[in-house]
């Protein structure tokens, strides 16, 4: 609360979820500056073969 501008924010990032999943934010953000596709993408083009079935 004594910070008046912008602040680290990787402390206060959660690091284990639930389900056993590490570094969740850590390694969005490194898939986005290296330009890696999004997470789902992969499912949508398998999905979208099946359109016309659907």
């Amino acid at each position: 609360m004594e910070a008046t501008g912008h602040v680290n924010e990787e402390p206060y990032e959660a690091s284990l979820d639930n389900y056993g999943c590490c570094d969740g934010p850590k390694s969005g953000r490194l898939r986005a500056t290296n330009n890696d596709p999004k997470l789902f993408i992969p499912i949508y083009k398998v999905l979208g073969q099946f359109r016309g079935i659907i």
